[in-house]
């Protein structure tokens, strides 16, 4: 799999987190953990993508929030992802929303 960091993050710890934490959910189709809740809206895929970009990742106090691209064969999907942490040390992600439409 190809992914494409948005190279915005470096000096924010928070913003880092929040972008590695969308590829790793779009990168298992959703699948969250028994502590974090994934809510998908819009378009859903089946097989794990072969690219994802992170065009910008943003945090700020216990919100943070990404968008991109998802690439899977012929098919591309805008993305829009946004995450609650448990606290705002941002260690914790407690609920994702995920937006997907095909492009």
């Amino acid at each position: 799999m190809n992914i494409i960091k948005s190279g915005k993050c470096n000096n924010s710890p928070k913003n880092a987190f929040v972008e590695e934490f969308t590829i790793q959910i779009l990168a298992n189709c959703g699948q969250g953990s028994e502590t974090t809740s994934v809510h998908w809206y819009g378009e859903s895929f089946q097989q794990q993508p072969h690219q994802i970009q992170v065009i910008a990742a943003i945090s700020h106090g216990k919100i943070g929030a990404a968008n991109g691209k998802v690439s899977i064969g012929d098919t591309e999907y805008g993305f829009a992802a946004f995450v609650e942490f448990k606290t705002t040390k941002a260690t914790e992600v407690s609920d994702i929303k995920l937006y997907i439409v095909e492009v």
